[in-house]
């Protein structure tokens, strides 16, 4: 497999049921913003492979991605499973943590690469490329969220080895006690003190928030986030 043909590892939860603090619940329409971030990805030269991994087995036709993904010669792994439970008592970031702690362990795919991107499922990085060519030197990245958001791991994408996952993160979402549960503050408290290099650019996420709140930055505002990431203001 070409080293430079990069892993993507999606966590989705389709049907969500009752959550609160979540804009979107309908499964459809999630479903509909899944399969256009699935094709955004499969679609992207520098991805080689995709793992789709969703907890709330709500019954859809998988079929035209797969086919999308045999049509553009990417590989594809779908795994949905009734796995949704605790998120309603424990939180998002516990149910976000699940699923990526059961793809770590259980994913054919993770298990062929040396390293993965995982992406939070209906999210587009539109400087992906950017973000993975100059990271190859790197088997894992981490960024803090924000200027506003200190000691918190951006949960949303991030470089990760399944060796170093399993080791230092496999566990951290079984803290969670409440629905207001932060997953990136429990990451950034595993590895703050293990200085891992950040991204070199800010990450341009485009989609929506579970709280409704719409990812689109202003050229200014990117400019003003690209200083800050070249000064190395995001390492965790």
């Amino acid at each position: 497999m070409n080293e430079t043909s990069a892993l993507i590892v999606m966590t989705a939860t389709i049907d969500p049921g009752r959550l609160d603090n979540l804009a979107i619940t309908d499964p459809m329409l999630r479903w509909q913003q899944y399969q256009e971030a699935v094709r955004f990805w499969l679609s992207h030269q520098s991805v080689g492979s995709v793992v789709f991994f969703e907890n709330s087995g709500h019954p859809v036709d998988f079929t035209p991605l797969e086919d999308t993904a045999s049509r553009l010669g990417k590989a594809l792994e779908i795994v949905s499973y009734p796995g949704n439970v605790g998120t309603s008592e424990k939180g998002r970031g516990y149910g976000e943590g699940e699923i990526l702690n059961r793809a770590v362990r259980d994913s054919r795919l993770i298990r062929r690469h040396k390293s993965f991107f995982k992406v939070t499922g209906r999210f587009k990085i539109a400087n992906f490329s950017s973000l993975e060519s100059s990271s190859r030197d790197y088997p894992v990245v981490v960024n803090e969220r924000s200027l506003r958001k200190r000691r918190w791991v951006d949960t949303r994408f991030f470089k990760m080895t399944p060796e170093f996952y399993q080791m230092h993160l496999a566990s951290v979402h079984q803290e969670a006690q409440t629905i207001d549960y932060v997953l990136g503050e429990g990451y950034a408290r595993a590895l703050h003190h293990l200085n891992l290099p950040a991204f070199r650019f800010p990450i341009r996420v485009q989609g929506i928030a579970g709280n409704g709140s719409v990812y689109q930055d202003s050229p200014l505002k990117f400019a003003v986030k690209t200083l800050f990431a070249m000064a190395g203001g995001y390492r965790v």
